[in-house]
């Protein structure tokens, strides 16, 4: 073998073990990275949808709360346990998606009169308040709850003294044996136990919901109750059953609650039939001591899919790149020493031992020497393309990590967007809270008056008053929150931008402040320079008038009722472009946490006590969206509060 053919054979087996490594190394990370990625972005999914779960499960246990403060007002109002009985067959009529509504009081709590009503039609042999309400077919039925004395849907919130998501148990409903999902609200007041009010979910609305519930368009979602039963799986013979009871089933629930990303390995899916990965979203519902489990399955080649194809593309690269080098050695090597060989005698000849000194060709003629210099400043140029290259190679690296920063990006949004989703649900939820308790007192009221008129009733006219005084208080504080969240979405369209007085604006909201609340022991200062403004005024007024009435109505409550050296000061800065406004109160102040969170919606410590907790709210939504401001809040605990609004002039 000459030396042409060895140098080509030991540099070629270098360069194939040199990518050979680097390949495999490259492989792997890249690999890593990328079933990291997807189960990330699985995961992620896997937790929405496990919001849309505890969404449907917090709803009912919502339901459950409005009717038991509903019907406690009733029980005060000592209406016909009658009432409780239509608004239980209206609550189920009008959610399709609940099975049934139902209550069961202690014997003699509700109206004093069980022995009246004992053995009476929809009333057992004690007589005491005792209903369900539920869809058979397309009719809602009554019966009476039974087996309370031992059924944990009535013992455990007795025994909890809260609300309650019951493990899924199984119960005769007309004589037929369901499995049944309860959300219970004990009636509880005074530390005293009344009974009970729940719901009941159909059982095929959370399959649907789950059975929906895909991660990355493949797999299937199941479900998992606080005791470890099956509600939904796409294998309809495990529903009703625990996870143990299935060959190869090896998790137990606390182990799904606690399972670790990081640790995920594949195993085989007897429903799949295939290697899939297995995700869990443990989802804690209200108040309550339950903690269900979704179960994600996923198979594990759509997860290593996006890893194997750029593994193949790495491999196949290398091997490309791999040959073409050898290609090119091969011509350069026998280029290259042709004249090297014929100058190997000079070489020696000239060569520096003790230096390690070359010596240097000149291109000075056309023999082996020129050729030889020639060749040497052809490595030169190869150098420089081999370094052109590695260049393009880390551009193109660069670019790599560009595109994984914008996957990172798009992954924050995502869960910005699933947090965002999670405030309207919280929005929502106070909407309803708000509205459901005095909507739910007037149709009371309405019924009862109208019971009343189309019966012999012997009603004095002080109990027709008293219902007619409900209704009316009810309807104006339902009329007083329709007006607030009305303007939680204000527009910039309202009104067109005049000129005015931005001092005289403020004196005029100040004064009509104090007319409408009565104040005559605050003190209300208003400092700066006076100049005209071009803005909204209106959008202004509702904003000065918000924050006043916010100061005089929370800032100087005290437990004695008075207060004494109240005062509120308005300060202006206006300069050439822009406007800063600050009002001051030398009242209660906040606590840290109030301070934080006083822009958002239903943000009061009154909520429920003549307060929504939007007024704020509804200022930030003004100042930010109306005058395209900006607004902060300054407060401490017995140090006041300060405002301080700053739009262009």
């Amino acid at each position: 073998m000459g030396i042409q053919s060895k140098i080509v054979s030991i540099v070629g087996v270098m360069i194939l073990v040199v990518i050979l490594f680097s390949t495999l190394f490259i492989s792997r990370d890249v690999e890593t990275l990328s079933k990291k990625l997807s189960l990330e972005v699985a995961e992620e999914t896997a937790q929405r949808n496990g919001l849309e779960v505890k969404r449907l499960l917090e709803l009912a246990l919502e339901e459950a709360k409005v009717l038991e403060a509903a019907f406690w007002q009733l029980r005060n109002a000592k209406v016909d346990r009658k009432v409780l009985d239509r608004i239980l067959h209206d609550n189920t009529a009008m959610n399709k998606k609940l099975l049934g509504s139902w209550m069961l009081w202690e014997p003699n709590v509700y109206d004093g009169q069980d022995d009246k009503y004992k053995g009476t039609e929809g009333h057992d042999h004690t007589g005491r308040v005792n209903s369900f309400w539920h869809w058979q077919d397309n009719e809602i039925v009554h019966e009476v709850s039974i087996d309370w004395q031992t059924s944990g849907w009535y013992q455990n919130p007795k025994k909890r003294m809260k609300e309650t998501l019951e493990d899924p148990y199984f119960y005769s409903v007309s004589g037929e044996e369901l499995l049944l999902i309860s959300s219970i609200q004990p009636i509880v007041h005074d530390e005293r136990f009344y009974g009970v009010i729940g719901v009941d979910l159909k059982l095929e609305i959370i399959q649907n919901l789950v059975s929906s519930l895909q991660v990355l368009e493949s797999g299937y979602s199941a479900l998992v109750a606080n005791n470890g039963m099956y509600v939904a799986h796409p294998q309809k013979n495990r529903i009703g059953k625990f996870i143990h009871e299935f060959e190869g089933e090896t998790l137990g629930l606390d182990h799904l609650k606690n399972l670790d990303l990081s640790n995920i390995k594949a195993k085989y899916d007897d429903v799949i039939e295939a290697s899939a990965y297995h995700l869990m979203v443990s989802i804690d519902v209200g108040n309550t001591d339950s903690s269900w489990v979704l179960m994600v399955t996923l198979p594990a080649e759509r997860i290593l899919a996006p890893a194997e194809k750029i593994h193949n593309e790495i491999l196949l690269t290398a091997i490309f790149s791999g040959a073409l080098m050898l290609l090119l050695l091969t011509v350069v090597v026998r280029k290259l020493l042709t004249p090297v060989i014929n100058m190997t005698e000079i070489l020696e000849t000239q060569f520096d031992a003790k230096l390690g000194i070359f010596p240097q060709f000149k291109i000075d003629s056309n023999d082996e020497f020129g050729n030889l210099a020639s060749s040497f400043n052809q490595m030169s140029l190869e150098i420089n393309h081999s370094r052109a290259q590695l260049e393009q190679l880390n551009i193109e690296l660069s670019v790599f990590n560009e595109q994984l920063e914008q996957r990172v990006i798009q992954k924050t949004h995502k869960l910005l967007e699933s947090e965002k989703m999670a405030s309207i649900g919280r929005l929502i939820t106070g909407v309803s809270h708000e509205l459901n308790t005095p909507v739910g007192i007037c149709v009371t009221a309405l019924s009862y008056l109208q019971d009343q008129l189309n019966s012999d009733s012997d009603a004095t006219v002080d109990e027709i008053k008293q219902s007619l005084t409900f209704l009316s208080e009810n309807l104006n504080k339902v009329s007083a929150l329709i007006n607030s969240f009305k303007l939680l979405s204000v527009s910039s369209s309202m009104e067109e931008k005049v000129t005015f007085s931005c001092k005289d604006l403020i004196n005029v909201t100040t004064r009509s402040v104090e007319t409408q609340l009565n104040v005559t022991d605050i003190d209300i200062d208003i400092v700066g320079d006076d100049a005209s403004i071009h803005s909204l005024p209106t959008a202004l007024s509702q904003v000065i008038h918000h924050i006043v009435s916010n100061s005089i109505v929370h800032g100087f409550q005290t437990k004695s009722g008075d207060f004494t050296n109240a005062r509120i000061m308005i300060s202006m800065d206006i300069s050439e472009s822009e406007v800063t406004i600050e009002c001051s109160d030398n009242g209660i102040g906040m606590d840290e946490e109030m301070t934080h969170k006083i822009f958002e919606a239903f943000s009061t410590q009154r909520l429920g006590q003549g307060g929504t907790g939007l007024g704020m709210n509804i200022v930030y939504n003004i100042v930010t969206q109306v005058l395209s401001g900006s607004i902060e809040c300054q407060s401490q605990l017995g140090q006041g509060t300060l405002y301080r609004i700053q739009f262009p002039r």
